[in-house]
């Protein structure tokens, strides 16, 4: 037996946590999982913008992966697809790959001008020969004691304003991102404090400043990094940037083009001028002992 959910799930928050392991309740051990997404969002053909996504594409299969999904299907989005009849839409999904179950939230919609909802899901079912299960949206507590619903939206506001702790609640998991480390101007090396310089393209980021995070390489263990976002005016560079000082061996200096894990844990100061190298030198040893102390205490809690 198979199950699909369909979805774009930038986040993979704990709302497509909940619809996964419905499905996985429905299959049983013995049958398939698959999450149906799509790239690019069906936003960026709707009004040609693009937004900020939580996760890059390999990213959201991998937390997919990771949630319960024995498969990840990306359904390349066009005209065509969006245009089509929620009739068509899941006529569609079926030529690629039969399944007996959807599993989806109470306010799911698809189809052209996302006409269709959850009755017509059932009534097209019930045609098509499978079943529709629903997932009430969940809630959690946050750290003031309001009642939250994970959403994408909700996530993506919290990551704007720098709120760490409430994007955190709402993925189930630090907020993080994965980026191709390439080559900087090597001014980090020159004061004994070599850094990454993180290349990411189309991922929302904190506020500027500097914030404690855990840094892993291909799996690898976790470090602490005080990583940098935003320009450096103590070196004239006010371009916004990413930049990682890691404590610990994650890889050979002056080697570029793999791939960086950073999980965000705290902010700790903003950007400052320092008016010469020595005392930015200086500050970034505090910075590294603060990560230190933080990444320390947060992975200590967590095991």
């Amino acid at each position: 037996m198979r199950s699909i959910v369909i979805g774009n799930f930038d986040g993979v928050h704990l709302g497509h946590r909940a619809l996964l392991a419905r499905a996985r309740q429905v299959v049983g051990a013995g049958g398939t999982v698959s999450a149906v997404t799509f790239d690019p969002h069906p936003r960026t053909l709707l009004t040609g913008q693009s937004r900020d996504a939580i996760l890059s594409l390999n990213e959201r299969k991998s937390c997919l992966l990771g949630a319960g999904a024995d498969s990840v299907e990306v359904v390349p989005m066009d005209d065509r697809l969006l245009n089509k009849s929620p009739v068509e839409f899941i006529e569609q999904l079926l030529s690629v790959g039969s399944f007996e179950s959807i599993v989806e939230g109470a306010d799911f919609r698809f189809g052209v001008r996302q006409s269709g909802d959850i009755s017509e899901l059932i009534r097209i079912g019930k045609n098509r020969g499978f079943s529709v299960d629903i997932v009430e949206n969940i809630t959690v507590i946050d750290a003031n004691g309001n009642t939250q619903t994970p959403r994408t939206s909700t996530i993506l506001e919290a990551i704007k304003v720098g709120n760490l702790d409430l994007a955190a609640l709402l993925l189930g998991r630090r907020l993080s991102l994965e980026g191709v480390v390439v080559q900087g101007d090597a001014r980090g090396r020159t004061i004994g404090f070599p850094t990454a310089n993180i290349q990411v393209r189309g991922i929302a980021l904190p506020p500027d400043g500097i914030y404690a995070a855990t840094a892993s390489r291909n799996g690898g263990p976790l470090m602490p990094a005080a990583v940098h976002i935003g320009p450096r005016p103590a070196v004239g560079d006010y371009r916004r940037a990413i930049e990682a000082a890691i404590i610990g061996d994650i890889g050979p200096v002056g080697d570029y083009g793999w791939t960086l894990r950073i999980e965000w844990i705290e902010y700790l100061r903003p950007i400052v001028h320092f008016s010469d190298l020595h005392k930015l030198s200086a500050q970034i040893s505090e910075d590294l002992a603060r990560a230190k102390e933080v990444v320390s205490k947060a992975l200590k809690i967590e095991s």
